[in-house]
């Protein structure tokens, strides 16, 4: 029996996959962050860079996940 999915279904569904996707999106830019900043360190200029790049990627990763 095939039933037609309501559009809030759908809605729901692709929801939470664009949140899933936002999720590892986030963790991602968090691991990679730190696998850079252990090798690079904390404080120095290679670390704020990873930061500030990290921030702009999970920024536009959670406006795509609103849209």
């Amino acid at each position: 029996m095939s039933e037609k999915r309501s559009s809030k279904e759908k809605d729901g569904f692709f929801k939470q996959v664009a949140k899933e996707a936002n999720n590892i999106v986030h963790q991602t830019v968090d691991s990679s962050g730190k696998v850079i900043k252990s090798i690079t360190g904390e404080g120095g200029l290679i670390g704020k860079t990873v930061d500030s790049s990290g921030n702009i990627i999970k920024k536009a990763s959670e406006k795509s996940t609103e849209a």
